[in-house]
Protein backbone atom coordinates (compact mmCIF):
# COMPACT_ATOMS: atom_id res chain seq x y z
CA UNK A 1 0.00 0.00 0.00
CA UNK A 2 1.16 3.50 -0.80
CA UNK A 3 2.18 5.53 2.24
CA UNK A 4 0.10 8.62 2.91
CA UNK A 5 1.62 11.61 1.18
CA UNK A 6 0.38 14.90 2.59
CA UNK A 7 1.75 16.74 -0.46
CA UNK A 8 -1.30 15.38 -2.34
CA UNK A 9 -3.45 17.57 -0.11
CA UNK A 10 -1.40 20.77 0.23
CA UNK A 11 -2.74 22.45 -2.90
CA UNK A 12 -6.33 21.42 -2.24
CA UNK A 13 -8.96 24.02 -1.45
CA UNK A 14 -9.54 22.64 2.05
CA UNK A 15 -5.86 22.97 2.91
CA UNK A 16 -5.73 26.45 1.42
CA UNK A 17 -8.69 27.36 3.63
CA UNK A 18 -6.86 25.96 6.67
CA UNK A 19 -3.81 28.03 5.76
CA UNK A 20 -6.01 31.15 5.77
CA UNK A 21 -7.56 30.19 9.11
CA UNK A 22 -4.13 29.65 10.65
CA UNK A 23 -2.96 33.04 9.36
CA UNK A 24 -6.09 34.83 10.63
CA UNK A 25 -6.17 33.24 14.09
CA UNK A 26 -3.05 32.96 16.24
CA UNK A 27 -2.54 29.69 18.12
CA UNK A 28 -5.02 29.44 20.97
CA UNK A 29 -7.57 31.78 19.38
CA UNK A 30 -9.38 29.13 17.33
CA UNK A 31 -10.74 25.81 18.53
CA UNK A 32 -11.20 23.40 15.63
CA UNK A 33 -13.77 20.58 15.94
CA UNK A 34 -14.01 18.00 13.15
CA UNK A 35 -16.69 15.40 12.38
CA UNK A 36 -16.69 13.00 9.47
CA UNK A 37 -19.03 10.23 8.35
CA UNK A 38 -18.09 7.21 6.27
CA UNK A 39 -15.80 8.31 3.40
CA UNK A 40 -15.62 11.74 5.01
CA UNK A 41 -13.03 10.16 7.31
CA UNK A 42 -10.57 10.22 4.37
CA UNK A 43 -11.22 13.89 3.65
CA UNK A 44 -11.04 14.69 7.33
CA UNK A 45 -7.80 12.70 7.58
CA UNK A 46 -6.15 15.05 5.08
CA UNK A 47 -7.41 18.05 7.04
CA UNK A 48 -6.20 16.55 10.32
CA UNK A 49 -2.78 15.79 8.88
CA UNK A 50 -2.36 19.23 7.31
CA UNK A 51 -3.60 21.15 10.37
CA UNK A 52 -1.46 19.23 12.88
CA UNK A 53 1.67 18.27 10.93
CA UNK A 54 2.07 20.99 8.31
CA UNK A 55 0.69 23.91 10.34
CA UNK A 56 1.64 22.67 13.81
CA UNK A 57 -1.83 23.35 15.25
CA UNK A 58 -4.03 21.28 17.54
CA UNK A 59 -7.56 19.99 17.06
CA UNK A 60 -10.02 20.39 19.93
CA UNK A 61 -12.08 17.32 18.99
CA UNK A 62 -12.35 14.83 16.18
CA UNK A 63 -15.31 12.49 15.68
CA UNK A 64 -15.48 9.67 13.16
CA UNK A 65 -18.96 8.28 12.55
CA UNK A 66 -18.97 4.86 10.87
CA UNK A 67 -15.56 5.59 9.35
CA UNK A 68 -14.76 3.93 6.04
CA UNK A 69 -11.01 4.16 6.49
CA UNK A 70 -8.44 1.38 6.70
CA UNK A 71 -6.38 0.94 9.84
CA UNK A 72 -3.25 1.76 7.85
CA UNK A 73 -4.71 5.06 6.58
CA UNK A 74 -6.00 5.88 10.07
CA UNK A 75 -2.53 5.40 11.54
CA UNK A 76 -0.91 7.54 8.85
CA UNK A 77 -3.41 10.42 8.97
CA UNK A 78 -4.67 10.53 12.56
CA UNK A 79 -2.30 8.72 14.91
CA UNK A 80 0.35 11.45 15.04
CA UNK A 81 -2.24 14.03 16.06
CA UNK A 82 -3.66 11.69 18.70
CA UNK A 83 -0.25 10.94 20.16
CA UNK A 84 0.68 14.65 20.21
CA UNK A 85 -2.45 15.34 22.26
Amino acid sequence: AKAYDSSDQVDGAACQFLDLLAAAFPEGKLRLHLAGHSMGSHFQGGITYHWTNNLGRTIESCSLLAPAITLNDFEQRYLGAIQAG
